[in-house]
C-alpha cells in the first residue's frame, strides 16, 4: 500500500520519534545547577544513548567526571574572597554552552519529529543523586589525598 493510501499514518509515526523521550537544554542546565556538571553530562549521555550515539554518550560521561574533578580542584584553589556562587555560575554557563552547541540540533529534529520530553521528576532525581555522588567524591578527594600533595598543588595551607 502506498504512503498516499495510508493517511492515518502521520510523518511523526514514520519518523521513529514517537515513544522516545529526550532531555531538553533547560532540563540539562537545571540538572547542572542542582547536581554539578556530572548531572548535566549524565542527561546529555542519556540523550545520546536514546538516539544510539554510544561514543558521544561515553564522551559525555568522561567529560562529566573530569569536569567534576576540575570543580573540586578549582574550588579549593580559589582565594577565600571569591564569592561562593562563582564556581557554580561558571560551570553552569559552560555546560549551557556545551549543551546548546552539541544537542540543540538533535533536540530540534526530535521535537519537530514529534518526540517527547523527559520528565522533570527524572531531572530532579538525577540532579540530587549526582549532588550526593559529587559530595562523596569531593570528600574522598579532600580526606584521602595526603596534605603534602595538596600543599604541592595549592601551596601552603595558610593560603587556602
Amino acid at each position: 500500500m502506498s504512503e498516499a493510501a495510508m493517511p492515518h499514518q502521520s510523518t511523526v509515526e514514520k519518523s521513529g520519534e514517537v515513544g522516545r523521550r529526550l532531555y531538553t537544554i533547560p532540563q540539562i542546565i537545571g540538572a547542572t545547577v542542582l547536581g554539578t556538571p556530572l548531572a548535566g553530562c549524565l542527561l546529555m549521555a542519556k540523550n545520546y544513548r536514546t538516539i544510539d550515539r554510544r561514543t558521544s554518550a561515553r564522551q559525555s560521561l568522561i567529560f562529566g567526571a573530569i569536569s567534576s574533578l576540575g570543580v573540586v580542584v578549582l574550588a579549593l584553589a580559589l582565594p577565600d574572597s571569591t564569592p561562593d556562587a562563582f564556581v557554580a555560575l561558571l560551570y553552569t554557563a559552560v555546560m549551557s554552552a556545551i549543551a546548546t552547541v552539541t544537542q540543540a540540533g538533535l533536540l530540534r529534529r526530535h521535537f519537530v519529529g514529534g518526540g517527547a520530553r523527559q520528565s522533570n521528576w527524572s531531572v530532579l532525581g538525577i540532579g540530587i543523586a549526582s549532588l550526593v555522588a559529587f559530595i562523596l567524591f569531593a570528600a574522598a578527594i579532600v580526606f584521602v589525598i595526603p596534605e603534602s600533595i595538596w600543599v604541592s598543588i595549592l601551596g601552603p595551607s595558610d593560603q587556602w
